[in-house]
């Protein structure tokens, strides 16, 4: 019995640092997308944070506290909760819970015959929900999960391979969604 719960235990440390390294991996794509070094980010935060401590952040080395997490977000003029439901996105937790974020037009550069179907549902989305003429400029979505469930079974895909494509349609960073 007390076996179970060390490895139970043991899981949840796995899972809680693979979140905290996913979490400061986002925090790195948003920094790099905007064009900043760390010092330069840091620069621009209300607390003096050292350099080194947010390249712990961003390596997973160190959790980050909700509201450091919040301030370096507003500093990069990133959604909190965007960033936070990427990183759990990456790591495929909650997917129930938070849904997922396609960035369609990945999806439009795919050209696997199986996905024939979803390349059109993103052409037709792009046209309704966000007609832009500038081809790299993300179109992002949220899917709910069991909307995926549903997309799954009207491309006539099993869930758990549309699940793997959907990893390769994750936006870049959560300056994208």
């Amino acid at each position: 019995m007390a076996t179970v719960q060390e490895d139970t235990g043991q899981q949840t440390a796995d899972d809680d640092q693979a979140l905290v390294r996913a979490i400061g991996r986002e925090l790195q794509r948003a920094r790099v997308s905007v064009g900043w070094s760390r010092p330069e980010l840091v620069s621009r935060m209300r607390s003096q944070v050292p350099v080194n401590t947010y390249a712990c952040y961003e390596q997973g080395i160190r959790q980050c506290s909700i509201p450091r997490l919040y301030e370096i977000c507003q500093a990069l003029d990133v959604d909190v909760l965007e960033l936070l439901a990427l990183a759990l996105q990456r790591v495929e937790r909650d997917l129930e819970k938070t849904g997922v974020r396609i960035d369609l037009r990945k999806i439009l550069e795919d050209t696997r015959d199986e996905l024939k179907l979803l390349r059109q549902w993103a052409q037709n989305k792009i046209k309704e929900d966000a007609p832009t003429t500038d081809s790299r400029k993300s179109a992002v979505v949220r899917l709910p999960w069991v909307a995926i469930r549903e997309v799954a079974v009207f491309c006539g895909i099993p869930q758990n391979s549309l699940s793997g494509y959907i990893r390769e349609f994750t936006p870049e960073s959560a300056l994208d969604a």
